[in-house]
């Protein structure tokens, strides 16, 4: 059991969490948030058997994605 699986799918639940769309409609929302948690459920699943280089660098997107929502919206 590696830890990396675990961590790509910590920080892309992490990242749904953390995004806002003061534009869309609260139940389009609540749908885009729902599928995107259903994503990272699949990913885990899917991602787990695949070498770590794949993993590292789908974590490493995830979280510069995370720090530009963070920078962008303040």
């Amino acid at each position: 059991v590696t830890i990396l699986p675990f961590l790509m799918t910590i920080i892309a639940v992490i990242s749904v969490k953390l995004s806002q769309n003061s534009l869309a409609l609260s139940s389009e929302l609540k749908r885009h948030k729902r599928n995107l948690y259903a994503m990272s459920i699949v990913f885990f699943v899917i991602f787990h058997p695949f070498p770590a280089s794949m993993l590292i660098y789908w974590t490493t997107i995830n979280l510069l994605h995370l720090i530009q929502q963070q920078i962008t919206r303040t």
